[in-house]
């Protein structure tokens, strides 16, 4: 059997508001939905589904630790260093 690649992605984030805000400022993402605890974003190859945990009563004093199971990083697929280098400047600006 073979794949063609990734369809989406869904990332659960503490804050959802803080989040959408990062999202919306990148080139060439789109909102699709949005609502108060989660939101859909595209780039046209894959989706991301981003919200908030069901049960927040879970996250008291939670922080990222890499060293635990579970989503460590991803990362967008650029055509050049440079241009790889202007999306990163491009986010240390927000």
């Amino acid at each position: 059997m073979k794949t063609s690649g990734i369809h989406h992605l869904v990332l659960t984030v503490k804050d959802v508001t803080k989040s959408l805000a990062f999202y919306k400022q990148l080139p060439n993402l789109r909102i699709i939905k949005q609502n108060k605890d989660h939101f859909i974003a595209t780039d046209g190859t894959i989706t991301l589904f981003i919200g908030e945990p069901r049960d927040t009563s879970t996250l008291k004093n939670e922080q990222f630790n890499r060293n635990r199971p579970g989503l460590d990083h991803w990362a967008f697929r650029v055509s050049s260093l440079k241009d790889l280098k202007a999306l990163e400047t491009h986010c240390k600006k927000q």
